[in-house]
C-alpha cells in the first residue's frame, strides 16, 4: 500500500489461524526486522518501519543477533531467529497476539513468566491467562512500552538506529523490553493465552511479542545442621540443581564460621573453624540469568579443650608484694589427639610469674600475655586426658583476677575457674 507517496511492504500471506501453537515461533506473524539495504522485508508498524538487523546485532545492552541469549528481568530469553529462509523469504520474528494460546515448555519451580517484547504506535497493555497443568488460570495485564519511549518498561535491548521505507535509515533509539509476572511455583505453567488485537496499522497501538520464556528455577539442596569441632578441617560440598541444565551456577555464603569459605564456582565448603559458637549460615547458587537459590543451616562449632586454671594460694600479708600461686589442666575434650599444642592467656590484673614448676610445658610471659607450650618429647594429649601443665608462682602488687578465655592452638577453650 502506499503512504505519504512511499511505497510499504505488506506481510506475507499466512495460513488460516491456529487456536494453539506449540510453540510462539510457530505462531510469529509479523517481520519487525529487516537487513539495512532490505528494509521492505518488514513492516514492524504498520508504516513500513523496522528495527535494523546490523543495529541489534550491535546493541549495547545486548548482542542480538539471530538466535542470541538475551538475559533481562533475571529470565534467559532466545531472539528470534530473523533474516531469510532458504527460499529467500523474509522469516517472521514477531507475534502480534490474535487470540491464540502459546504452549510452555514445562518447567516445575520457575518462579517467573518473561516476555520479551515492544509495542509500535504507542503503549499498548493486554490481558493474559496462565494455564496452569492443573487447570486453573491466573491472569494477568501485560504491559508493552512504545518502542521509541522506554517508560514504564525493562530495556533489554536498545538499538541505535532504524529502518524506513526506502533502505533509509533513522538514528533514533529503538527498544525492546522484558516484562515479567510472578508464577505459583507449586504448580506448573503450561500455556499462556492471548487476546486478539489484530495487525498493525499506522496509528494503532500495537503489541508485539519476541519471545515468551519462564525463569530459571535454581534449587540448593539443604546439607542440614553441621557440627564440627574447632580446628577440624571441614570440606562440605554443596549441592544445587537449575531447571536450565546449561547454566553455570556461582555460589555464596554468608554466616560461615570464622576459618571457613566457600568456593564460587564448584560450591565447596572448607577450611578449619577457629572460633566455637552456633552460626547461621545461607548458602546461595546464582545462576547468569540472576536466578537464585538458597538453603539455610546451623553449624555449631565445638571447642577441643577445657582449661582449669586454680588459685592454689594468694598471700595479702605483705603491704607491697601478694604472692601467688596457681595450677593449669588441660583437658582434650576432642575425639582427636591433640599433637603439639600452645596455650595463651592474658592475666586481668598485674600477676606477674616469678618461678615456675613447669612438668607439662615451657611458660613465658610478656607483659600481661602469657604462654606455655609443649615439651617436644611430651607434645600429644590425648581424647578425654587431662594433663596438669604447669605450676606458676609470683607476685601482684595492685589487683589480682584469675585469667579468663584460654586458647589453645589458637582455638577458644570452656574455662573451668574455682
Amino acid at each position: 500500500m502506499l503512504t505519504g507517496g512511499a511505497v510499504v511492504a505488506t506481510q506475507p500471506p499466512t495460513a488460516a489461524a491456529a487456536a494453539s501453537c506449540a510453540s510462539l515461533a510457530v505462531c510469529y506473524n509479523n517481520v519487525g526486522i529487516s537487513a539495512d539495504n532490505e528494509s521492505s522485508w518488514a513492516n514492524f508498524d504498520g508504516d513500513g518501519n523496522s528495527y535494523a538487523a546490523s543495529a541489534l546485532a550491535d546493541a549495547a545492552t545486548n548482542k542480538a543477533g539471530p538466535g542470541a541469549p538475551v538475559i533481562s528481568s533475571n529470565i534467559r530469553f532466545t531472539f528470534p531467529q530473523y533474516g531469510k529462509d532458504a527460499n529467500g523469504a523474509a522469516k517472521q520474528d514477531n507475534l502480534v497476539p490474535e487470540g491464540k494460546t502459546i504452549a510452555l515448555p514445562p518447567t516445575a519451580g520457575a518462579t517467573k513468566l518473561g516476555f520479551l517484547l515492544s509495542g509500535s504506535w504507542g503503549s499498548r497493555s493486554e490481558d493474559i491467562k496462565i494455564n496452569y497443568t492443573d487447570s486453573t488460570v491466573q491472569s494477568f495485564q501485560l504491559y508493552a512500552p512504545d518502542w521509541q519511549s522506554p517508560s514504564g518498561g525493562t530495556v533489554a535491548i536498545n538499538s541505535a538506529y532504524r529502518n524506513t521505507p526506502g533502505d533509509n535509515k533513522q538514528f533514533v533509539n529503538t527498544y525492546i523490553y522484558s516484562q515479567s509476572v510472578d508464577l505459583d511455583a507449586t504448580k506448573t505453567a503450561a500455556s499462556v493465552t492471548l487476546p486478539a488485537s489484530g495487525p498493525p496499522d499506522h496509528g494503532k497501538a500495537t503489541m508485539h511479542i519476541f519471545d515468551i520464556a519462564t525463569g530459571n528455577a535454581v534449587t540448593v539442596s539443604n546439607p542440614g545442621n553441621q557440627s564440627t569441632q574447632a580446628g577440624t578441617p571441614v570440606n562440605l560440598q554443596i549441592q544445587a540443581a537449575d531447571t536450565d541444565p546449561g547454566q553455570a551456577l556461582t555460589y555464596s555464603a554468608s554466616g560461615l564460621p570464622s576459618g571457613l569459605s566457600i568456593d564460587a564456582g564448584t560450591g565447596l565448603i572448607s577450611g578449619a573453624p577457629v572460633a566455637i559458637g552456633t552460626a547461621t549460615v545461607t548458602v546461595t547458587a546464582t545462576d547468569t540469568t540472576g536466578s537464585a537459590g538458597s538453603a539455610t543451616f546451623s553449624w555449631a562449632v565445638t571447642t577441643i579443650c577445657q582449661i582449669t586454671y586454680t588459685d592454689d594460694h594468694t598471700d595479702g600479708n605483705s603491704a607491697l608484694l601478694k604472692r601467688y600461686s596457681a595450677s593449669i589442666n588441660i583437658k582434650n575434650i576432642s575425639n582427636t589427639p591433640i599433637n603439639g599444642w600452645t596455650l595463651r592467656y592474658t592475666y586481668r590484673g598485674d600477676q606477674r610469674m616469678v618461678a615456675k614448676w613447669s612438668i607439662g610445658g615451657d611458660y613465658s610471659q610478656s607483659g600481661k600475655d602469657a604462654t606455655i607450650t609443649n615439651y617436644s618429647f611430651q607434645p600429644t594429649i590425648n581424647p578425654g586426658s587431662t594433663s596438669l601443665v604447669t605450676l606458676v608462682l609470683g607476685y601482684w602488687t595492685n589487683s589480682y583476677a584469675s585469667p579468663t578465655s584460654f586458647t589453645l592452638n589458637g582455638i577458644l577453650c570452656k574455662d573451668n575457674i574455682p
